[in-house]
Protein backbone atom coordinates (compact mmCIF):
# COMPACT_ATOMS: atom_id res chain seq x y z
CA UNK A 1 0.00 0.00 0.00
CA UNK A 2 1.35 3.40 -0.98
CA UNK A 3 1.53 5.95 1.81
CA UNK A 4 -0.39 9.16 1.01
CA UNK A 5 2.68 11.43 1.31
CA UNK A 6 4.44 9.36 -1.34
CA UNK A 7 1.90 10.27 -3.99
CA UNK A 8 1.25 13.65 -5.53
CA UNK A 9 1.58 16.01 -2.52
CA UNK A 10 4.99 14.51 -1.76
CA UNK A 11 6.01 14.90 -5.39
CA UNK A 12 4.99 18.57 -5.42
CA UNK A 13 6.63 19.29 -2.07
CA UNK A 14 9.95 17.76 -3.11
CA UNK A 15 9.85 19.43 -6.54
CA UNK A 16 9.00 22.83 -5.06
CA UNK A 17 11.74 22.63 -2.43
CA UNK A 18 14.30 21.61 -5.03
CA UNK A 19 13.14 24.27 -7.50
CA UNK A 20 13.42 27.01 -4.88
CA UNK A 21 17.01 25.99 -4.16
CA UNK A 22 17.81 25.93 -7.89
CA UNK A 23 16.40 29.43 -8.31
CA UNK A 24 18.38 30.65 -5.31
CA UNK A 25 21.56 29.14 -6.77
CA UNK A 26 21.00 30.92 -10.08
CA UNK A 27 20.39 34.18 -8.26
CA UNK A 28 23.59 33.69 -6.24
CA UNK A 29 25.56 32.96 -9.41
CA UNK A 30 24.29 36.15 -11.03
CA UNK A 31 25.03 38.42 -8.08
CA UNK A 32 28.05 37.09 -6.22
CA UNK A 33 30.76 37.09 -8.87
CA UNK A 34 33.60 34.68 -8.07
CA UNK A 35 31.85 33.13 -5.05
CA UNK A 36 31.36 29.41 -5.73
CA UNK A 37 28.68 28.80 -3.09
CA UNK A 38 25.97 28.64 -5.73
CA UNK A 39 27.24 25.22 -6.83
CA UNK A 40 26.55 23.73 -3.41
CA UNK A 41 23.06 25.26 -3.35
CA UNK A 42 22.38 24.00 -6.89
CA UNK A 43 23.34 20.42 -6.06
CA UNK A 44 21.44 20.57 -2.78
CA UNK A 45 18.37 21.52 -4.81
CA UNK A 46 18.92 18.62 -7.18
CA UNK A 47 19.31 16.23 -4.25
CA UNK A 48 16.15 17.50 -2.54
CA UNK A 49 14.20 15.97 -5.42
CA UNK A 50 16.49 13.17 -6.55
CA UNK A 51 16.78 11.40 -3.19
CA UNK A 52 13.01 10.93 -2.74
CA UNK A 53 12.67 9.82 -6.38
CA UNK A 54 15.33 7.14 -5.92
CA UNK A 55 13.73 5.99 -2.66
CA UNK A 56 10.25 5.82 -4.17
CA UNK A 57 11.25 4.37 -7.54
CA UNK A 58 13.22 1.69 -5.73
CA UNK A 59 10.52 0.87 -3.19
CA UNK A 60 8.61 -2.39 -3.29
CA UNK A 61 5.58 -0.71 -1.71
CA UNK A 62 4.59 1.72 -4.46
CA UNK A 63 2.37 1.04 -7.44
CA UNK A 64 3.60 1.30 -11.01
CA UNK A 65 1.40 4.37 -11.47
CA UNK A 66 3.08 6.20 -8.58
CA UNK A 67 6.54 5.08 -9.71
CA UNK A 68 5.94 6.36 -13.25
CA UNK A 69 4.48 9.61 -11.90
CA UNK A 70 7.62 10.23 -9.86
CA UNK A 71 9.83 9.34 -12.84
CA UNK A 72 7.90 11.80 -15.02
CA UNK A 73 8.29 14.41 -12.29
CA UNK A 74 12.01 13.67 -12.14
CA UNK A 75 12.37 14.05 -15.90
CA UNK A 76 10.60 17.41 -15.84
CA UNK A 77 12.52 18.54 -12.77
CA UNK A 78 15.92 17.72 -14.29
CA UNK A 79 15.04 19.90 -17.29
CA UNK A 80 14.27 22.83 -14.99
CA UNK A 81 17.89 24.12 -14.78
CA UNK A 82 17.88 24.61 -18.56
CA UNK A 83 14.62 26.56 -18.37
CA UNK A 84 15.92 28.70 -15.51
CA UNK A 85 19.15 29.45 -17.36
CA UNK A 86 17.66 30.86 -20.55
CA UNK A 87 13.91 30.45 -21.00
CA UNK A 88 13.34 33.00 -23.73
CA UNK A 89 15.84 32.20 -26.46
CA UNK A 90 19.05 30.46 -27.48
CA UNK A 91 22.16 31.32 -25.49
CA UNK A 92 24.97 28.96 -26.45
CA UNK A 93 26.48 28.48 -29.91
CA UNK A 94 24.93 25.03 -30.42
CA UNK A 95 21.48 26.30 -29.44
CA UNK A 96 21.88 29.22 -31.82
CA UNK A 97 23.01 26.91 -34.62
CA UNK A 98 20.04 24.56 -34.17
CA UNK A 99 17.64 27.49 -33.84
CA UNK A 100 18.97 29.08 -37.06
CA UNK A 101 18.72 25.77 -38.91
CA UNK A 102 15.13 25.27 -37.77
CA UNK A 103 14.11 28.82 -38.65
CA UNK A 104 15.62 28.29 -42.10
CA UNK A 105 13.63 25.10 -42.63
CA UNK A 106 10.44 26.72 -41.31
CA UNK A 107 10.87 29.74 -43.59
CA UNK A 108 12.01 28.07 -46.82
CA UNK A 109 10.95 24.43 -46.49
CA UNK A 110 14.38 23.41 -47.79
CA UNK A 111 16.41 20.78 -45.98
CA UNK A 112 20.19 20.32 -45.88
CA UNK A 113 21.01 24.03 -46.08
CA UNK A 114 24.57 24.85 -44.92
CA UNK A 115 25.06 25.96 -41.34
CA UNK A 116 28.04 28.22 -40.76
CA UNK A 117 28.13 27.69 -37.00
CA UNK A 118 28.15 23.88 -36.85
CA UNK A 119 28.37 22.39 -40.34
CA UNK A 120 27.26 18.84 -39.51
CA UNK A 121 23.86 20.07 -38.30
CA UNK A 122 22.68 20.48 -41.87
CA UNK A 123 23.13 16.76 -42.55
CA UNK A 124 20.73 15.63 -39.79
CA UNK A 125 17.48 17.61 -40.14
CA UNK A 126 15.14 15.33 -38.17
CA UNK A 127 14.99 17.38 -34.98
CA UNK A 128 14.65 20.57 -37.00
CA UNK A 129 11.81 19.15 -39.11
CA UNK A 130 9.85 18.08 -36.03
CA UNK A 131 10.40 21.44 -34.34
CA UNK A 132 9.49 23.47 -37.45
CA UNK A 133 6.35 21.37 -37.95
CA UNK A 134 5.21 21.89 -34.35
CA UNK A 135 5.95 25.60 -34.66
CA UNK A 136 3.89 25.92 -37.84
CA UNK A 137 1.04 23.73 -36.54
CA UNK A 138 0.66 25.44 -33.17
CA UNK A 139 1.75 29.02 -33.79
CA UNK A 140 4.51 28.70 -31.20
CA UNK A 141 7.81 30.35 -31.96
CA UNK A 142 10.62 28.06 -33.12
CA UNK A 143 12.24 28.45 -29.69
CA UNK A 144 9.05 27.52 -27.84
CA UNK A 145 8.40 24.55 -30.14
CA UNK A 146 11.99 23.45 -29.60
CA UNK A 147 11.47 23.52 -25.83
CA UNK A 148 8.34 21.37 -26.22
CA UNK A 149 10.25 18.84 -28.33
CA UNK A 150 13.22 18.73 -25.96
CA UNK A 151 11.12 18.43 -22.80
CA UNK A 152 9.16 15.59 -24.41
CA UNK A 153 12.41 13.90 -25.50
CA UNK A 154 13.81 14.33 -21.99
CA UNK A 155 10.76 12.68 -20.40
CA UNK A 156 10.73 9.86 -22.97
CA UNK A 157 14.44 9.22 -22.36
CA UNK A 158 13.83 8.72 -18.64
CA UNK A 159 10.91 6.37 -19.38
CA UNK A 160 13.09 4.58 -21.94
CA UNK A 161 15.79 4.04 -19.32
CA UNK A 162 13.15 2.62 -16.95
CA UNK A 163 11.86 0.25 -19.64
CA UNK A 164 15.40 -0.81 -20.49
CA UNK A 165 16.18 -1.43 -16.82
CA UNK A 166 13.03 -3.50 -16.43
CA UNK A 167 13.69 -5.54 -19.58
CA UNK A 168 17.27 -6.28 -18.54
CA UNK A 169 16.69 -7.07 -14.86
CA UNK A 170 13.05 -8.14 -14.73
CA UNK A 171 12.48 -5.66 -11.92
CA UNK A 172 10.03 -2.76 -12.03
CA UNK A 173 12.30 -0.96 -9.57
CA UNK A 174 15.26 -0.93 -11.96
Amino acid sequence: MTRPWVTWPGLWLAATGGAVLLAVSYSMAATRGADQGHYAVFWAGMLVFTVPVVAIAGSRRVSDRVRLGWLAGYALFTYLPKLLRNPSGPLYHDEIAHWRQTVGIADTGHLFQPNATIGIISQFPGLHIVTATISKATGLSVWQAGLVVLVLAHVLTVFGAAVLGRSRTGSRRA
